[in-house]
C-alpha cells in the first residue's frame, strides 16, 4: 500500500508587485533542504567557511565524494573528496553579483538586483553555449509562517536546455526557493558518488529543486526522535537474507510489535517490544529445507539523546569518518536516509580516497516515524553476504500501513486454528493431531524453544494421527507441519 505524501512548501498570498530590496542566493546561517520536484531526492545546503576578499565575500559548503569518470575502478584517485552540489565556492559581491562555479570551474552568474524585465547572462562556455535569465515576476510568498519577497528568474539559452522547468526563484530573506545544483551545471545532477554502485538518487531528473525545509522546519533531516517514535500497538516486520560461502543461505522473517512505551527523563525513550521470527536454511547440495520459529518473547528497548540526528552528516555530506548521507521518500511516501558506511582513508593533500573493499560496507536505512528496529542493510565480508530491510508495517490505527503481511507464519496461525490443533496440551507423552481433513505428505518438524529441531519426519496425517514425544526432554515447542495445504504450527508444552 503506498501512502501519499505532499509538502507545502510556499503559498503565494499577493500576486505581482515591485521591490527594490537586495535578494539572496544562499543563506549562510541556515541549514536549507530542497526536494526534487519529483519528491523524491534531497539536498541540503550548509556553509562551513567563509572567507573575505576586499568588499567580496567567498563562501565554501561541505565536502561530498565524488568520482572521476575518466579514471578506471583500481585507479587510487578514482575516488576523492569534493565539492557539494552548490560546487566548489559562491561568490557574493558587493554589486549584486552572486556567482556560482560548476565542477569545471564555469562561472554561473546571479545578479540578485535585478529587476522585473531585466535580462542578464547567466552562463557562457567555450564552445558558445550561452544561458540568460529574465526576471519575470515578483511575489510575496508565506516560508514557513514568515511573509518573504521572492524573485522569479526565466531561464532560456541559444539551445535546447536540459531542463524540464528552466527557472530559478530567489528569495529575500529565505536564499534559493527554486535552483538546479551549480556543481553539474548546466546539465542535470547526477548526485553524489556511491562506491558501491548503489544511488539512490533518481536517474535522469531534469527538474529543479524546491525549498522544503529549513534548520527544523519543515521537511528536515531525520532526528532519534523522529526515526524511533513509535506508538503502542504499531507492528513492524523485516526480512533478511544470509548467504554462507558454501552456497548456503538462509532468509528471516522478523516481527515486532510495541507493547509499551515510556520516558526516561527528558532524552530518553524505553519500549517493550514483543518479537516473533521465522528463519529457513537452504543447504548448498539443494538437501531439505529446515524451518526454525521464536515467538512471544518481550524485551525492553531504549533510545536517547532524542534530540540529536541519528546520523552524523547531511544529505551527500561526507561525515568525515567512513561514509555519506542521502535523504529521500521512499516508495511508501515517508521520508528514509540512508547512510552509506565504507572503509574510507582521505588524503590531506589532494583528497584522494583509498578505500578498502576487503571489509565490509554497510547500507542502512532509517525510515522518519518508523524507525530502525532491526539491522537493516547490506554487508559483505568476502564470499558472505548479509542483506535486511522493512518489509511491512502498520500503525496502530490501522490505517498507516505499508507493505505486504505475507510471511511469518505464526501470525496466520489464528486464522488456521481451525485446520490443526494438537492434543493434549501440555502433554507428558504422545500426542494426537486433530484435522479437518486428511493431508498427504506432511512434513513434520519439532522444534525447542531456541531453535533446535529435536525431531523430523514426513508421515501421511489423518484425523487422530499420533505423534510420539516420549524421548523429548520438558520444555516449550513448536510443531510445524509443512504440506501442498501450507504451513501451520502449534506451540505445545511438554512436562
Amino acid at each position: 500500500m503506498k501512502a501519499s505524501i505532499t509538502y507545502l512548501i510556499v503559498s503565494v498570498i499577493i500576486g505581482t508587485t515591485t521591490y527594490a530590496q537586495n535578494f539572496q542566493t544562499i543563506n549562510s546561517s541556515s541549514i536549507n533542504y530542497y526536494i526534487s520536484s519529483s519528491q523524491e531526492y534531497v539536498l541540503a545546503s550548509r556553509i562551513d567557511s567563509v572567507e573575505l576578499q576586499g568588499s567580496d565575500s567567498v563562501f565554501y559548503s561541505f565536502k561530498t565524494m565524488r568520482d572521476n569518470p575518466a579514471l578506471s575502478q583500481n585507479d587510487p584517485c578514482k575516488f576523492y573528496l569534493g565539492d557539494s552540489w552548490l560546487g566548489p565556492k559562491i561568490e557574493i559581491k558587493s554589486n549584486g553579483q552572486n556567482i556560482f562555479y560548476n565542477k569545471d570551474m564555469e562561472p554561473i552568474v546571479i545578479e540578485t538586483q535585478a529587476a522585473v524585465d531585466d535580462t542578464f547572462l547567466v552562463y557562457h562556455n567555450t564552445l558558445g553555449d550561452s544561458i540568460w535569465g529574465t526576471v519575470s515576476n515578483e511575489v510575496l510568498l508565506n516560508v514557513f509562517g514568515e511573509t518573504d519577497v521572492v524573485r522569479i528568474i526565466d531561464l532560456f539559452a541559444n539551445y535546447n536546455l536540459p531542463f524540464a522547468n528552466p527557472r530559478i526563484v530567489i528569495s529575500e530573506s529565505n536564499g534559493f526557493i527554486e535552483m538546479y545544483p551549480p556543481y553539474s551545471f548546466p546539465n542535470i545532477y547526477g548526485g553524489a558518488s556511491s562506491v558501491t554502485y548503489d544511488n539512490d538518487y533518481p536517474e535522469g531528473f531534469d527538474g529543479n529543486y524546491h525549498l522544503v525545509g529549513i534548520n527544523d522546519q519543515g521537511l528536515t533531516k531525520p532526528r532519534v526522535m523522529d526515526v524511533y517514535n513509535h506508538e503502542i500497538g504499531d507492528l513492524y516486520q523485516f526480512y533478511s537474507s544470509h548467504t554462507y560461502p558454501d552456497g548456503s543461505f538462509e532468509e528471516t522473517f522478523f516481527e515486532r510489535k510495541i507493547i509499551n512505551k515510556f520516558f526516561w527523563q527528558p532524552d530518553s525513550m524505553i519500549y517493550f517490544v514483543q518479537d516473533n521470527s521465522e528463519t529457513t536454511f537452504y543447504p548448498a547440495n539443494n538437501g531439505q529445507s529446515v524451518v526454525t520459529s521464536t515467538g512471544g518473547s518481550i524485551t525492553q528497548v531504549g533510545y536517547y539523546n532524542v534530540d540529536e540526528w541519528h546520523r552524523p552528516g547531511l544529505p551527500e555530506e561526507f561525515d568525515g569518518i567512513n561514509g555519506w548521507n542521502t535523504l529521500f521518500v521512499n516508495e511508501c511516501g515517508d521520508i528514509q536516509e540512508t547512510h552509506r558506511q565504507q572503509p574510507i582513508t582521505v588524503s590531506s593533500t589532494d583528497g584522494c580516497a583509498s578505500i578498502d573493499n576487503a571489509l565490509p560496507s554497510y547500507l542502512t536505512s532509517n525510515i522518519n516515524g518508523i524507525g530502525e528496529l532491526d539491522t537493516v542493510g547490506e554487508a559483505q565480508m568476502g564470499t558472505e553476504f548479509f542483506a535486511a530491510e522493512v518489509s511491512f508495517y502498520n500503525k496502530n490505527n490501522g490505517i498507516y500501513t505499508c507493505g505486504s503481511q505475507q510471511f511469518l507464519q505464526i501470525e496466520n496461525t489464528v486464522e488456521k486454528e481451525f485446520e490443526f490443533g494438537v492434543f493434549p496440551n501440555p502433554t507428558s507423552g504422545d500426542v494426537y493431531f486433530d484435522l479437518e481433513d486428511e493431508i498427504n505428505n506432511a512434513e513434520v518438524t519439532v522444534v525447542d524453544d531456541i531453535g533446535r529441531i529435536v525431531k523430523s519426519l514426513n508421515m501421511k496425517m489423518q484425523n487422530k494421527q499420533y505423534l510420539d514425544l516420549n524421548d523429548v526432554d520438558a520444555g516449550l515447542y513448536t510443531i510445524i507441519v509443512r504440506s501442498d495445504d501450507g504451513v501451520f504450527q502449534q506451540r505445545l508444552l511438554k512436562h
